[in-house]
């Protein structure tokens, strides 16, 4: 049998784009057959996941400012890590709905299917918010723009859990696998995991997902977090890495109830729960009901991340700082690599890991 020929050795700056339908199918079915090839002479994937985005020139623009920055974060560990660099490309920014009366958009709200405690939360506060839009705590945009955002969390989870199910899971296997996603992103790269991704790292970027999303038991019930499994399971080889600031406000639209409180909550101790669940979102609060660690973005790089599962990482003070989407700054590019186990701090500063980027659980 005549040997494979070696893969062409990598460029510095080189990746790859995927491309999906809206429905979460392969937009080339060969793309990823491609992609796969390469990975034996990977050490170390990264598949990035912009979220809130419409056309393919946004998702190659800020892939090639993340990875941009992480080539040069990359530069302590060129003699160990031979980086293969993926960008995901999906439609994901919420349609816009058309103006529709109250009783339309509480059909539709109806329609849906929460998946979770925490998801239950949200749909209530969704449908009190359309049928009493001036009970709204003072929450930016209108009844039927949360539930558009409701509806793209929604659709960014479904097309999760079948890209991890009928191609992440060969990657992931195929080569150690860091998942990168940002907002909606996040969503979509979380379910992915659920759906049989097998990472060695999930950083979750602002994401568009309910505090509650990894917790044990859900406040004000009994049933954990729709993504608790992910931690209960181990399914990610090291650890869940939320980066979460107040500067994402801009961005918590795609949590339907974030932002304020209703202005008549409901009475008794699960009612106040309930409310609370509905209107956190993990963006600006991290992960909550896990007893994960909360770390500032500058501490990590100073301290390192804790041997812990999941970690929560606050960026205020340097997401803020310059007007950059998450994904472009140097800071997160370097958390990327703490978090996959492959940079840690030295006395003279960050320096190659001393041990695999796997296993990180305590």
């Amino acid at each position: 049998m005549t040997p494979a020929a070696p893969a062409p050795a990598r460029r510095v700056g080189e990746w790859h784009l995927v491309r999906l339908a809206r429905d979460g199918r392969l937009a080339e079915p060969r793309q990823l057959e491609r992609i796969l090839a390469l990975a034996p002479a990977a050490t170390d994937g990264f598949l990035f996941c912009p979220g809130g985005v419409e056309d393919e020139e946004e998702t190659r623009r800020a892939a090639a400012r993340f990875f941009a920055l992480l080539e040069v974060a990359l530069a302590p560990l060129r003699e160990r890590v031979a980086p293969l660099l993926i960008a995901l490309h999906w439609r994901s920014r919420p349609v816009a709905l058309a103006p529709a009366s109250r009783a339309l958009l509480a059909q539709l709200a109806d329609a849906e299917v929460p998946a979770g405690p925490e998801e239950d939360a949200a749909l209530d506060a969704l449908r009190r918010r359309i049928l009493k839009p001036d009970a709204g705590g003072g929450r930016a945009g209108s009844p039927a723009q949360a539930l558009a955002c409701w509806v793209a969390k929604r659709r960014a989870a479904q097309v999760g859990e079948r890209l991890g199910r009928e191609h992440l899971a060969a990657l992931t296997h195929a080569t150690r696998t860091h998942l990168v996603g940002h907002t909606l992103g996040a969503t979509l790269a979380a379910a992915a995991v659920l759906g049989g991704a097998r990472p060695a790292s999930l950083m979750l970027l602002l994401p568009a997902l309910s505090a509650f999303a990894f917790a044990r038991e859900v406040p004000g019930t009994t049933r954990p977090g729709v993504y608790h499994r992910i931690l209960a399971e181990g399914r990610v080889r090291g650890r869940v890495t939320v980066l979460h600031s107040r500067q994402g406000l801009a961005t918590s639209a795609f949590h339907t109830s974030e932002g304020g409180r209703e202005s008549t909550p409901r009475l008794g101790r699960a009612g106040r729960a309930h409310d609370v669940v509905a209107t956190t979102a993990m963006n600006t609060a991290g992960a909550r009901g896990v007893g994960a660690p909360d770390l500032a973005l500058l501490e990590a790089q100073q301290v390192g991340l804790p041997l812990r599962p999941l970690v929560n990482v606050a960026g205020d003070g340097v997401l803020g700082a310059r007007a950059a989407p998450v994904h472009g700054h140097r800071e997160v590019a370097i958390l990327v690599l703490l978090a996959a186990g492959l940079l840690e701090p030295g006395p003279e500063g960050l320096r190659p890991a001393r041990a695999s980027g796997e296993g990180t659980h305590a």
